[in-house]
């Protein structure tokens, strides 16, 4: 016989805060957001770019530069230096999420 378990006894699993929950009526857990048809068509796409070759993203700086317009506005644009593959692949990822999600907010995507 171990010392952890004893034959006569049944094991009780108590949790206070969801017994508390299930008085105050709630069923069960937060509901999930269905997955809509462009967000299975941005999953497919980062599939693509991870399938996609490194050496293919070299132009994909993440690096920024301030460049002045002849007016005398300052703006931050991308360096076009030659960056390692797997670095401008990680860039490339990130922007194209990035704009997917900007444009959903923006409700330019509609399904």
């Amino acid at each position: 016989m171990s010392k952890y378990y004893k034959d006569d006894l049944s094991v009780k699993q108590i949790d206070p805060l969801a017994s508390r929950l299930t008085k105050a009526g709630h069923t069960g857990g937060a509901s999930k957001s269905l997955k809509t048809k462009s967000d299975y068509r941005l999953k497919n796409q980062l599939k693509k770019i991870q399938k996609t070759p490194d050496k293919k993203f070299k132009s994909q700086n993440p690096a920024t530069e301030k460049v002045r317009t002849r007016h005398g506005k300052v703006h931050e644009v991308r360096k076009t230096d030659p960056v390692k593959g797997s670095l401008g692949k990680k860039t490339y990822k990130s922007d194209v999420t990035k704009y997917h999600r900007a444009h959903q907010r923006m409700g330019l995507i509609k399904d």
